[in-house]
């Protein structure tokens, strides 16, 4: 099961959760800043391909499921940018506690069920649930990793928007940006959030982002987002 977009491709066979669109938006739409990224849970290892082909910067990714690590390895060496990108087959919590290293910017497209039945298929379970209750601990690690200038960017499902607002807020982050994706200017009920918390407040924007119009053809803002990586754009 390969995906192919204009620069790279990506197997993902072995990964319980498959590249979506909502993914594939978050990849295009977090802003690059600084030189050294760190992505949370890489999982097929898209979004930081996504962001090495976006920007000059210097990349670590963290995957605790062995199967998705030993994918998004062979995909990041397959690709053009493999020399930008490192991977580490850990858990965070027990990586952090040897990592002495400060980033720029963090990005994370964590499980989005919690305490809910868990599948029988080890491979989902891991990429869907929250088993290890990182969503809860994703503010601690923030704190400890980012530059006090550094940005840390989340895909969350609608049903965890507050949840997300609550932890960061009492671990003194602000949020910067907050993105809710429709499936089209038709639907009434967004189907994800994508926002940005940082440690020194700024100016705050919120905006709405549209994949199809009230027709249902792609919107311009989006063949503007996926124009570098899809094909058929």
């Amino acid at each position: 099961m390969v995906f192919q977009l204009k620069k790279f491709s990506v197997n993902q066979d072995k990964c319980g959760m498959k590249i979506t669109t909502s993914a594939m938006v978050f990849g295009a739409m977090i802003e690059p800043m600084g030189e050294n990224f760190l992505e949370i849970g890489v999982g097929t290892g898209i979004l930081s391909l996504m962001m090495a082909q976006r920007a000059n910067v210097n990349i670590d990714g963290i995957e605790i499921e062995e199967n998705a690590a030993n994918q998004a390895k062979l995909n990041f060496d397959n690709s053009p940018f493999s020399n930008k990108i490192n991977l580490f087959h850990n858990d965070i919590n027990i990586w952090i506690l040897n990592c002495d290293k400060k980033y720029d910017l963090i990005f994370c497209n964590p499980p989005f069920f919690k305490n809910q039945y868990l599948p029988k298929d080890s491979f989902k379970t891991l990429a869907k649930h929250d088993i290890y209750d990182l969503n809860s601990k994703l503010a601690i690690i923030a704190k400890k990793l980012l530059h006090e200038k550094g940005t840390f960017w989340v895909l969350i499902d609608e049903s965890m928007l507050n949840f997300y607002l609550d932890i960061f807020y009492l671990s003194d982050f602000h949020l910067k940006t907050k993105t809710t994706l429709f499936n089209s200017k038709n639907s009434k009920k967004p189907f994800s959030y994508i926002l940005a918390f940082e440690q020194c407040f700024n100016n705050f924007t919120e905006k709405s982002f549209y994949i199809l119009d009230e027709e249902n053809k792609y919107t311009k803002e989006y063949i503007e987002k996926m124009k570098d990586f899809l094909i058929i754009f």
